[in-house]
């Protein structure tokens, strides 16, 4: 797995914003820098080059552990994507 980061070193009060990037599952994600809460997060904005809707969410205390749950994030919404996507209703009359 190959996490791309491009920070963008813009401070505006309390968070700097950038992106993260899931290159091998097509995802882009924010990256938020709260200085008052010392916490790092973000949201899921891109994935396979469509915008996307859904509010998904990450959060870390280190780059590590934002990581980490970015991941994570990715794999469970690319997992609920193919189980959505496969659902496909039929009825016979």
């Amino acid at each position: 797995m190959k996490i791309e980061w491009k920070l963008k070193r813009e401070l505006s009060n309390e968070i700097c914003i950038g992106t993260i990037e899931y290159k091998s599952k097509q995802c882009i994600g924010t990256v938020e820098i709260s200085v008052e809460d010392n916490i790092l997060f973000g949201k899921i904005i891109s994935y396979r080059g469509d915008k996307i809707n859904d509010l998904i969410l990450y959060q870390g205390k280190t780059q590590k552990e934002l990581e980490k749950d970015f991941k994570e994030a990715v794999e469970d919404y690319v997992e609920i994507r193919e189980v959505k996507n496969s659902k496909k209703c039929c009825f016979e009359v």
